[in-house]
């Protein structure tokens, strides 16, 4: 039970700085994606509403 503990902390030791790196990899790339998606949303209302102003209808 003894070496089966020790073996499994030593396996966390050594794998949490790659599932930090893989934490932190997965969340740059999730906020990178919703800034780009807001980005997105904010252009395409900004093209709206300077269509209604001086494109169509006007």
């Amino acid at each position: 039970m003894g070496i089966a503990l020790g073996i499994l902390l030593t396996e966390t030791i050594v794998m949490e700085p790659f599932l930090h790196a893989i934490t932190c990899i997965c969340c740059a790339i999730l906020l990178f994606n919703i800034h780009h998606t807001l980005q997105g949303i904010m252009i395409s209302e900004i093209a709206e509403m300077f269509n209604e102003r001086h494109g169509r209808g006007g």
